[in-house]
């Protein structure tokens, strides 16, 4: 009897177990990070080092940037106890499998100024896309790979394999002031091709091929595995906007976009935007009020979710009240449809 009791009982255990998950697996898996023991910038907002971007393969790896200062950096088994080349800010590249191991490290830093990360993304054939504003004289990619001759050279797109070889590195413009002074990166973004796409505000008098650009403003440069320029085309929008994030419709090639005004913190305008395939608007809509729509993000679905701020005034998008009045300002997720101007909902 007493077999048949413990028999029962391991079953009644192991069924409780399949009926009944553990909350436990519902919590977080690891923590990791990294740094140095620099402060960097005038500014005490510059002071925090931070991951800013970040990105999964295939595989479940993990790759991420952020932002470091020029002494004593580490994150885990990568450390450069002394320091590095000379600039107060520099992009630390990592990648991590699923269970928070650091696969490589890759300190990509100038010896004259700093560096900044604007987007990594990782494609179906085993390719990683870093973009950013590297800053001129030599540019340092991980231990290995040194780039001179940068006199004014800043916004570019590297690419990497999974495993942390260098490939490439094309910059916007033909080395000159104007292009330094006058290209600035946005966003990155991958389509259903697996090129990419990098949208970069230009001046006007910038060499992005062999003719140059004509109005000043915001221009998605397409490159293929290769590095090849294929196409770069001036998006429909005024000369003042810029770009906080942007996805692509892998199947239309539509691309959506959020972004603001360039005129400051105070007078910024948010907006959201649609294109189609050959970068004609679709649609714009404004976020008026206190508010700022900062991400985006589209599902199988087509349906469109952003990610920003609300208050603590009234917020609209496209004059439809999206949040009411309140005393503080809050963090917002807004859902819409691709093809609608009426948002979902909001949170």
């Amino acid at each position: 009897m007493k077999n048949l009791s413990a028999q029962i009982l391991t079953w009644l255990l192991i069924f409780s177990l399949i009926v009944f998950p553990s909350h436990a697996q519902q919590r977080f898996k690891w923590v990791t990070g990294g740094g140095s023991n620099q402060s960097f910038g005038s500014d005490p907002v510059d002071d925090w080092e931070q991951t800013e971007q970040i990105c999964t393969d295939a595989d479940g790896n993990i790759y991420a940037l952020s932002l470091v200062g020029d002494n004593a950096i580490y994150a885990d088994t990568f450390v450069l106890s002394t320091g590095a080349y000379g600039a107060y800010q520099n992009i630390l590249l990592t990648s991590y499998n699923c269970n928070g191991q650091m696969r490589w490290a890759k300190l990509i830093a100038s010896n004259a100024g700093p560096c900044t990360s604007l987007g990594i993304v990782a494609d179906d054939l085993g390719n990683i896309y870093v973009a950013g504003s590297f800053t001129n004289a030599t540019l340092y990619i991980g231990y290995d790979t040194t780039i001179t001759g940068l006199a004014y050279e800043g916004t570019g797109l590297m690419q990497f394999d999974t495993t942390g070889n260098f490939h490439w590195v094309r910059f916007v413009g033909d080395n000159t002031p104007s292009t330094y002074y006058a290209s600035s990166p946005n966003a990155l973004a991958l389509d259903g091709s697996n090129n990419a796409h990098m949208l970069t505000y230009i001046g006007s008098g910038v060499h992005v091929t062999l003719s140059l650009t004509g109005m000043r403003g915001i221009y998605d440069l397409v490159y293929n595995t290769s590095g090849t320029l294929l196409s770069s085309l001036r998006l429909d929008l005024d000369s003042e906007w810029y770009l906080n994030s942007v996805v692509i419709d892998p199947t239309t090639n539509k691309m959506y976009v959020s972004g603001q005004n360039g005129g400051g913190l105070v007078t910024d305008t948010f907006f959201a935007a649609a294109f189609d395939g050959s970068r004609n608007l679709i649609w714009q809509y404004f976020a008026d009020g206190a508010g700022a729509l900062t991400g985006v993000s589209l599902d199988q679905s087509k349906h469109l979710y952003f990610c920003g701020a609300a208050g603590p005034t009234a917020f609209y998008f496209n004059r439809d009240s999206v949040f009411a009045a309140g005393f503080f300002a809050v963090a917002i997720l807004m859902k819409t449809d691709t093809d609608e101007d009426r948002y979902k909902w909001s949170s």
